[in-house]
């Protein structure tokens, strides 16, 4: 695992367990969402790109 230097200590870098999928992240129910990760999903991660 790599490690990381910070002021003091020497930690480590945990990598990404996993991502989401596109279609996971499609079929979240932002009306009702379950859990935690999917409350904050939809209230931050759920951006809408706007086209020029």
């Amino acid at each position: 695992m790599p490690t990381k230097r910070t002021s003091r200590t020497l930690t480590r870098v945990r990598p990404h367990k996993h991502k989401w999928s596109l279609k996971y992240k499609q079929s979240i129910n932002c009306k009702h969402p379950k859990g935690f990760s999917q409350r904050q999903h939809c209230k931050y991660g759920r951006k809408t790109r706007t086209r020029k």
